[in-house]
């Protein structure tokens, strides 16, 4: 994901993405694109003015230098239970797993829930709907633990401002949010919109067009539409994990 490159990158330089993208005469939304959708690249303009602003060549921007490589962690698979499973064919391999799923059923042999390594998550501050787009920069947040019961594969974590999303999502809620996930109609998503953090229902027409829905009846006034042709800058900033998928809103 080229953005975690970006956000190395300035950190070294001492300075925040938003600000760099500014000062190299970027929009500074474009962080937030680079940060939201893992496949998403710099062009080559960008890469070259990159080049400049940080003095190295395009290559050590992407890929890092030869020193940081040496000094990169090693793999997951370099553990010792990944190379025994590496050694091993496939009767090996079941075997193998066999064996695990009955040393991990036996009270002796299981982890105990206290000796379980705590998980942190970031928490943004500044609440969805509030006006601020505290995630885009990736700053103004808190490591909090990872609440046991939160849905796996979260991101990052904000609380809502408001009830536009009753009853599924309550005002003073903190909600969960996966960047880069597929979002399909009617999904809940955390969407960034000429300045505005909103926690809304996903859905875009034939032609297009932006709705980004309440889920409350009586709050449809909260409703934002953003015509294909409106030039307004709209970035998702990642699905919010929700216990199950929301239906059509029924004022529609």
């Amino acid at each position: 994901m080229f953005y975690d490159r970006f956000e190395q990158l300035c950190t070294q330089k001492g300075v925040k993405p938003g600000r760099a993208c500014s000062e190299m005469g970027f929009s500074r939304s474009l962080a937030a694109k680079w940060k939201s959708t893992k496949t998403e690249k710099p062009s080559t303009e960008a890469l070259e003015q990159m080049a400049v602003y940080f003095d190295m060549p395009i290559e050590e921007i992407l890929n890092g230098s030869a020193a940081e490589k040496q000094k990169a962690p090693p793999e997951t698979g370099d553990a010792p239970i990944m190379k025994i499973y590496s050694a091993l064919n496939d009767a090996g391999r079941a075997e193998l797993e066999r064996y695990g799923n009955y040393l991990t059923a036996q009270d002796v042999y299981r982890r105990k829930e206290s000796e379980r390594k705590i998980e942190y998550i970031r928490h943004y501050f500044v609440p969805a709907a509030a006006g601020y787009a505290s995630p885009i920069e990736g700053e103004d947040y808190e490591l909090i633990e990872l609440d046991r019961k939160a849905p796996r594969g979260a991101d990052y974590c904000i609380t809502i401002s408001g009830d536009s999303m009753e009853p599924y999502i309550h005002d003073g809620e903190i909600v969960y949010v996966k960047r880069g996930a597929d979002m399909q109609p009617f999904d809940v998503g955390l969407f960034f919109v000429d300045g505005d953090v909103l926690c809304k229902q996903y859905c875009i027409d034939n032609y297009r067009n932006l709705y980004l829905l309440s889920a409350n009846p009586a709050r449809e006034d909260a409703n934002r539409t953003i015509p294909a042709t409106s030039g307004s800058s709209v970035v998702c900033f990642g699905k919010v994990l929700l216990p199950h998928k929301l239906q059509r809103p029924n004022y529609l």
